[in-house]
């Protein structure tokens, strides 16, 4: 019998399983020919539903488009983002924006420059 060979259950080195992947293993049962033929679902992609636009827009009315989401998050404190990342997500990028701008100020004392009236990137 080859390691690949699968085991029925309770047969000497199973692991209890319905069927081992192979002797004394300790794989996972073996899915239904229904379950295996599937199509898989992503579970890591997003949730277009969270985002109704493409631009973000600060306090003071400024836009920015959604597509300089990777430039805007450059742009905050990696510890501020990291903490805020944990406690928010999933959400959409305007309401992390919105959360972070205002988690900036309260934690610097000053406004984040995105979200200033004029902001230079």
């Amino acid at each position: 019998m080859s390691n690949d060979a699968r085991k029925p259950k309770n047969s000497p080195g199973s692991t209890g399983g319905q069927y081992d992947t192979k002797p004394g293993g300790k794989g996972q049962d073996l899915p239904s020919l229904a379950e295996a033929t599937q199509t898989p679902t992503n579970t890591n992609q997003r949730d277009d539903s969270q985002t109704t636009n493409n631009t973000i827009i600060n306090s003071n009315g400024t836009e920015f488009d959604a597509n300089q989401w990777d430039a805007i998050v450059n742009l905050m404190d990696t510890d501020l983002r990291e903490k805020l990342h944990n406690k928010l997500a999933p959400c959409s990028e305007q309401e992390f924006f919105s959360a972070y701008a205002k988690a900036h100020e309260e934690t610097f004392g000053e406004t984040w420059e995105l979200d200033s009236e004029q902001p230079v990137w």
